[in-house]
């Protein structure tokens, strides 16, 4: 149980005379608002970390190249520039990012959401055309299982954008030669209704389960490190939580150390 903040203030209750007859104590509970504060001064350094590195090697590469009598190697200058775009390239995908969030996050936003009655086949089929050479690079097979003729209520290229992150990442943490199987399926829960269920189930190193409660936090990494490795901006799983609570669904996840792991996207029926 985490630890509470409260807040306590006091006051003398004086009657008509003006004689003090009692005290009036007032507890507020800070613990919510705290948390918030936190968060946004996470979210504040996390964005500065996050931006740095690249910024770091733009900066000392283009100096290199600048140098008086830098460079003169056409292989190593093209190397340099090389590096100097896939770090711009990380920015802009980090800003991207960062700008979606801040769409998915309006006040508005989950009232001025467009949702269809819409059929799930064709958001699977060009989430696997799009991913499907990134797949190949890495001799992953894309599997596609589940009924065709299921449909929901959703806003397509928002789902389609949430399937693609957890299809990506899937493809991103696997190891050569395994598969990554995007199963849809119908289902109905007692408190939820009728809802159609996407799930993306890879044969990855799993995670542990200290980390489970925190993976959809933005910037949160398993593995600092290799997740940058990787290519990953660090807000993919935040942007995947925040569509899914737009359409009054939600996503979920089972995962094991060495056992793999699946995601599972919940969404109303239709």
């Amino acid at each position: 149980e985490p630890m509470r903040r409260i807040r306590v203030t006091n006051r003398l209750l004086d009657d008509s005379a003006g004689r003090p007859v009692g005290l009036i104590l007032v507890l507020t509970d800070l613990t919510h608002l705290r948390r918030l504060e936190s968060v946004r001064t996470d979210f504040a350094s996390n964005v500065s970390h996050e931006l740095r590195t690249p910024i770091t090697n733009i900066k000392g590469y283009v100096e290199t190249l600048l140098e008086p009598g830098g460079s003169t190697d056409p292989e190593q200058t093209e190397r340099f520039l090389r590096v100097i775009s896939k770090n711009a390239d990380r920015l802009d995908s980090i800003v991207e990012d960062m700008l979606m969030l801040a769409q998915l996050e309006r006040p508005d936003a989950r009232e001025s959401l467009a949702v269809d009655h819409t059929r799930v086949a064709p958001i699977i089929d060009s989430v696997v055309s799009a991913l499907g050479p990134e797949a190949e690079a890495k001799r992953i097979t894309l599997e596609q299982e589940g009924s065709g003729d299921l449909c929901a209520m959703v806003n397509h290229p928002l789902v389609e954008q949430a399937l693609t992150n957890l299809v990506a990442n899937a493809i991103r943490y696997s190891p050569q030669g395994t598969k990554v199987i995007i199963r849809a399926s119908r289902s109905n829960g007692v408190l939820t209704g009728d809802h159609v269920e996407i799930e993306v189930r890879d044969q990855g190193p799993g995670i542990a389960e200290e980390h489970l409660n925190r993976i959809f936090e933005r910037f949160y990494r398993v593995d600092k490190a290799r997740s940058r490795e990787r290519g990953g901006t660090g807000l993919g799983l935040a942007i995947v939580k925040h569509i899914m609570n737009l359409h009054g669904g939600r996503v979920e996840v089972d995962s094991h150390l060495g056992k793999g792991s699946v995601f599972r996207l919940v969404l109303p029926a239709s």
